[in-house]
């Protein structure tokens, strides 16, 4: 089967999208071959405007695919001759690249069209607003296209509902916490120049004051890569720690006692929330960030300023209720998010690509599962 993704390297969600495919894919059995547009089959620089141009005239594109050259996508998913294909976002897809032999899986990982218009509220430059609105509608009508693929499928629980697909989640591998005790109390981590992330770094930076009277001398680390000068800035200015670089996750998500998400923007699921369950570290998270892992996810949801300050607050100084949420968390995973609960949906699509006539519209494996509490 082949993945096939836009491929740019700085896109650490759009990455770890990949490797979740690939891992379910192969556990199910399957050969996987990734094609990275942007590196096999990119568009000269003189042809990237004038297909754009054409892409917004045509239901079935999006600008951003303008990057790449249907034709060699074509020519490459013809030479593999894969029994799968999985496209991740609309920025991938392009009518008539897959070969009419294959089992075509759309993946909007998530409700682009509406992250789009809130990286345009987000926006301080006018112009780059503007440009944000536009992807937003030539997204939107996307994702009422009838596109004619055998799965649609999106990575937010929330969003899937939206588009009417399947949930398919990212899977999560084992991870581990260092035995000694940590040396922070709260851990915010993202990528620290996309624009939901800078504004929960701010938003902590608006409720540390009062964070501080309430519990004085609590300490944050922030982590991520690419962090833009004024997450530097707030980061001085608060008395925090940064990590613009780090050895692994394991090494990240055992430093503090209780990680945060306080995003208010973004769509589709968030691998920070995932990561830290699966290594056991309590969590204070937004409903907007608990829409992507479904309602019952076992994290404490604080939706005010006021009430962030008060639970991380009570969570803080109570370890009890911190293991609770911690086992608890960890379970979830294991339900919900395992490799092994993914691989016999990944292996009921392979089936499917071997039987003539079999479709996946009747598929339960997408539905979220109750916790076990």
């Amino acid at each position: 089967m082949a993945v096939v993704d836009l491929g740019r390297p700085s896109a650490l969600g759009a990455t770890r999208r990949v490797e979740s495919w690939t891992t379910v894919f192969s556990s199910a059995g399957a050969q996987v071959e990734v094609v990275r547009l942007l590196d096999e089959c990119a568009a000269a620089p003189h042809h990237v405007l004038p297909a754009a141009v054409r892409a917004c005239l045509l239901p079935g594109r999006v600008p951003e695919s303008a990057m790449w050259r249907p034709s060699r996508l074509r020519d490459r998913l013809a030479a593999l001759d894969p029994q799968v294909v999985v496209v991740t976002t609309a920025r991938s897809f392009a009518p008539g690249t897959v070969p009419a032999s294959a089992r075509l899986v759309l993946d909007y990982v998530d409700l682009l069209s509406a992250n789009y218009d809130r990286r345009a509220r987000l926006a301080s430059d006018p112009a780059r607003a503007a440009a944000f609105r536009v992807l937003a509608r030539r997204m939107a009508r996307f994702e009422r296209w009838p596109s004619g693929a055998a799965r649609r499928v999106a990575a937010g629980a929330a969003d899937a509902a939206a588009l009417g697909a399947e949930w398919v989640p990212n899977v999560v591998t084992a991870g581990a916490r260092p035995s000694g005790p940590p040396a922070h109390d709260v851990l915010f981590v993202g990528t620290l120049d996309y624009s939901p992330n800078v504004a929960a770094v701010r938003r902590l930076a608006g409720l540390w004051p009062r964070l501080q009277e309430v519990r004085p001398g609590t300490s944050l680390l922030v982590a991520g890569s690419r962090p833009t000068p004024e997450v530097r800035r707030l980061v001085d200015e608060h008395g925090w720690t940064m990590w613009p670089d780090f050895a692994s996750l394991d090494e990240v998500y055992g430093a503090a006692r209780l990680a945060v998400a306080p995003l208010t923007e973004g769509t589709g699921i968030q691998n920070k929330v995932l990561e830290a369950a699966v290594r056991g570290l309590p969590q204070v998270v937004s409903p907007e960030v608990l829409a992507g892992v479904g309602s019952d996810f076992p994290a404490v949801v604080a939706r005010t300023d006021e009430d962030i300050v008060a639970e991380v607050v009570t969570l803080l100084d109570d370890p009890v209720r911190r293991c609770e949420l911690a086992d608890r968390g960890r379970r979830a995973i294991d339900d919900r998010f395992s490799v092994q609960r993914w691989a016999a949906w990944a292996a009921e699509v392979l089936e499917e690509a071997r039987t003539p006539g079999t479709s996946g519209a009747g598929a339960t494996h997408g539905r979220i599962p109750r916790l076990i509490p």
